[in-house]
């Protein structure tokens, strides 16, 4: 078996209680069962605890009940985990061990990643300059699973997700032609394609994540704030005063592409569909941009580092944490014409 992570995988350690959006607040935390039973099996006053915020979903699954507040009822003062202090890191459900970890199996490879909904995370791939790469590491013996793809479908696709890094990592050109380039194999035909920035296809754009399931206040804020300020009157202006100001950062964009792509280019082997997850990491990065153009207008003309961690957070928590909001998303770029291909190019 091969570990298949990002060259930044070891790097990531939670920092806790310095976290300013901890993962303990806020968040739905499922317990699998291995450990309920194990937290069942408690004595004395934390066993206690456990019986008292230990509870069934709709969904037939066990989680704990969060404080009024949103904590985590073992998250203390400090915030740090009581359960970790008083039983130890192995003590915790699978959930908290491996957020902010997601995971593909195919073959004989685990490929992971981190996820940009962990502030941590996002500040360790943001802050660096350099291209990502990706590293295998030896596991040990292979894993069989009844529900593998066919196994001639891994090397081609492996071989796919492999070109698209490279292409996106060519920064012998700006990100917006190797984006236009990463559509091509998807492509019928040939598309001129330059940068419009068309209120309409924002809207067109805009109006699929409003129908999203929302998982955050902030989300509730982002959309209120598009709302307000991107008008077909204003939305061009302050995109390319964002793009033409010393802010913009265009390493960024490889990086959110090149994310994007790991994350979800492989699940090709299982459902063949690998044009819709090219269009999802194309779709999620214009997004993220035209996020980012409205906290550098709404700023005064200011976009940090800070900023650039917190938007993919605040994107990522709402987006990718959802099965339903992905799935909604790649339904609507097989369904809506702003999505056609050669359309979406002309966005970019």
């Amino acid at each position: 078996m091969i570990l298949r992570v990002p060259d930044y995988y070891e790097e990531f350690s939670c920092i806790a209680g310095e976290c300013k959006h901890s993962c303990c607040i806020g968040w739905e935390i499922d317990i699998d069962e291995d450990t309920y039973a194990y937290y069942k099996s408690i004595g004395g006053a934390l066993g206690e605890r456990f019986a008292a915020h230990m509870y069934m979903t709709e969904d037939n699954e066990h989680s704990f009940q969060l404080e009024s507040n949103g904590y985590c009822p073992f998250l203390n003062k400090d915030k740090l985990c009581d359960i970790c202090i008083a039983l130890g890191e192995e003590a915790l459900s699978e959930v908290c061990t491996e957020y902010p970890r997601f995971s593909i199996e195919y073959g004989n490879v685990l490929q992971k990643c981190l996820s940009l909904s962990c502030e941590e995370v996002a500040r360790i791939l943001f802050f660096r300059e350099t291209p990502v790469g990706i590293v295998d590491h030896p596991m040990g013996d292979d894993i069989s699973d009844a529900d593998e793809p066919e196994d001639e479908w891994i090397p081609a696709i492996e071989q796919m997700q492999k070109q698209a890094i490279a292409l996106l990592q060519d920064r012998s050109r700006d990100i917006w032609t190797r984006m236009r380039e990463y559509l091509l194999p998807i492509c019928e035909e040939e598309c001129d394609a330059i940068g419009e920035y068309a209120y309409q296809d924002f809207k067109s754009r805009y109006q699929t994540f409003a129908e999203m399931e929302t998982l955050d206040e902030e989300w509730e804020i982002v959309k209120a704030q598009m709302e307000e300020y991107y008008t077909e009157k204003t939305y061009s202006a302050i995109l390319q005063q964002y793009l033409q100001s010393p802010a913009y950062r265009e390493s960024d964009y490889e990086q959110l592409m090149v994310y994007f792509t790991f994350r979800y280019l492989m699940n090709a082997v299982y459902d063949y569909d690998a044009a819709s997850y090219r269009k999802l990491a194309v779709v999620f990065t214009l997004f993220i941009r035209d996020m980012d153009a409205l906290r550098y207008h709404l700023n005064g003309g200011c976009y940090t580092r800070d900023d650039r961690v917190d938007v993919v957070r605040i994107f990522s928590k709402e987006v990718e944490h959802s099965e339903e909001n992905i799935e909604l998303a790649r339904e609507a770029f097989l369904f809506e014409e702003v999505y056609e291909t050669k359309r979406l190019m002309r966005q970019i």
